[in-house]
């Protein structure tokens, strides 16, 4: 009996000291909650009225389908990207006060996409003192000299200017200058190629330069410009507007009887399917510096972009597609800098200044196959150095080669002594 209660209390000494030691032990680690992504916003201001729409109307999808389709392919892990975007409305007073609107969404943008000239400089002193880079689609001394906080993403309008005549020159078989003359938008854009450096630089290929003439913003009736350029037996026009200001000029060329007496060349933000689209067999022969490849290339070149158009542009037009890689080019070098920010200081620590660094130091970057390569510097505010150059054939646009640009920045290696 004593023997059976001993036995008894042992076992239940061994049994409580055993519970004691589990209730002493320490608990088991739990797994830690993954953290959330870290949201970084981008804003935009595309221009979806006003004299740019025709061209534009299509930029804040092709935007938002770029940061979708990163955040898709988790391209920065850590991070959720968020697009947040206004009408600017080609009107920089609106453009202005959709910049202050979207300063003051949440989060607060670390970057903002822009794509007009006139609005990227204006955006150019209040942007630095916000201490918010942009990233432009507008190219204009203006906005590069001096270097601030606004990153063109193609090259100088001049300079493209200056890539179209070396190109010209190499077609030209007559033993005569040929008779150049400005037809071009009355307008920021399409004034900005036309500097001191760029003029001198076209007159040194040995072109005779025979007139500057400037059509309106929207214009009906260019006849009496074109007059006096068939008056002077111009050879060959460049200049900067939208397709549906050109085809306006080219249909009263058409009426005079101009008709296939010249050339017209133009800076990249020439939509040339858009303009077949306007005109027909009217475009044939207009050639552009292009900054995004053909969409025939896009498949194999540049997968991710054709991913996005086979999203987004259901909605458009066939005609915009080329257009609309413009578009995907601001947003990539945006989503680009966020991601060597965010390498570089942590996603929780990437605002606008840290942005603005990743930009500088942004090299020889691929804009996803579907552009010329993308370098800055503390100095360099336009990324491209080189072009695609394509013409209308056969009312199709084709690509027909890649040009330098000449650096005929005022003080640029290629200005003329």
């Amino acid at each position: 009996m004593a023997k059976g209660i001993s036995e008894k209390l042992l076992l239940l000494v061994v049994v409580s000291a055993l519970i004691g030691c589990f209730a002493c032990a320490p608990a088991a680690p739990s797994t830690p909650a993954a953290p959330e992504n870290v949201v970084i916003n981008i804003g935009n201001l595309p221009n979806l009225t006003g004299a740019y729409a025709a061209t534009q109307a299509h930029y804040s999808a092709c935007m938002s389908g770029s940061i979708e389709l990163a955040n898709e392919k988790n391209y920065i892990p850590g991070v959720t990207l968020k697009h947040t975007w206004l009408d600017a409305g080609t009107d920089v007073g609106k453009g202005m006060t959709a910049y202050k609107r979207l300063l003051a969404s949440s989060p607060k943008p670390v970057v903002i996409l822009d794509s007009s000239t006139a609005l990227g400089i204006a955006l150019k002193q209040t942007a630095e003192a916000d201490k918010i880079p942009i990233v432009e689609g507008g190219m204009s001394n203006e906005i590069l000299i001096p270097p601030g906080w606004v990153f063109c993403y193609g090259s100088p309008y001049a300079s493209q200017a200056g890539a179209y005549a070396n190109w010209f020159m190499e077609q030209w078989k007559e033993d005569r200058a040929p008779r150049f003359a400005a037809l071009t938008w009355d307008i920021p854009f399409g004034r900005a190629w036309i500097t001191d450096e760029s003029l001198a630089y076209i007159k040194s290929k040995g072109f005779d330069i025979v007139g500057m003439e400037y059509v309106p913003a929207a214009p009906s009736d260019t006849t009496a410009h074109l007059l006096r350029l068939k008056e002077a037996e111009v050879d060959v026009m460049f200049g900067a507007m939208y397709p549906s200001v050109l085809a306006v000029c080219l249909k009263d060329a058409d009426t005079l009887g101009m008709t296939g007496t010249f050339t017209w060349g133009g800076v990249c933000a020439v939509n040339l399917p858009e303009l077949v689209n306007y005109v027909g067999p009217l475009a044939n022969g207009c050639t552009v510096t292009a900054t995004v490849a053909t969409t025939t290339e896009w498949p194999t070149k540049a997968p991710w972009v054709q991913e996005v158009w086979d999203k987004e542009g259901q909605a458009f037009d066939p005609t915009v597609q080329l257009a609309f890689g413009n578009g995907t080019q601001e947003a990539i070098i945006a989503i680009e800098a966020i991601k060597m920010a965010v390498e570089k200081v942590g996603a929780e620590n990437v605002d606008g200044t840290a942005v603005y660094e990743a930009l500088q130091s942004m090299k020889d970057f691929s804009l996803w196959g579907v552009g010329p390569p993308v370098t800055y510097s503390a100095t360099k505010r336009y990324g491209q150095d080189s072009v695609f150059m394509v013409q209308v054939q056969n009312e199709k646009a084709v690509f027909i080669g890649t040009a330098q640009v000449p650096n005929i920045l005022p003080g640029g290696k290629d200005v003329p002594k």
